[in-house]
């Protein structure tokens, strides 16, 4: 069982058959937006359910999540090859990369 934030504090149960329904739902929609098998995607956000969810959609259909904390820092060490946040360039050399912000 997971559980997610009801949004006054307190937390909702999910069931497995839930989550699953719901990263299927995430999937597809990545699907549409035009992510296949083996893209990289960054994912930027503080630790979440949504996080969890999108990470097990991209996984679902091969696609290899980048994360990115918002702590990361754009000086003093080389950023990943895929983001294209403020300071970093989106790469478009390698065709299975995709850049999310």
């Amino acid at each position: 069982m997971l559980g997610r934030p009801d949004g006054r504090g307190g937390w909702l149960d999910v069931t497995a058959a839930e989550f699953r329904d719901e990263v299927l739902a995430v999937a597809k929609g990545l699907l549409a937006q035009g992510i296949r098998f083996g893209d990289r995607v960054a994912i930027m956000s503080r630790t979440r359910y949504e996080w969890t969810l999108f990470d097990f959609a991209l996984w679902t259909i091969g696609a290899q999540p980048v994360p990115v904390y918002p702590t990361s820092s754009t000086t003093g060490r080389p950023p990943p090859r895929c983001c294209g946040t403020a300071g970093w360039p989106p790469v478009t050399s390698a065709p299975s990369t995709r850049t999310a912000i």
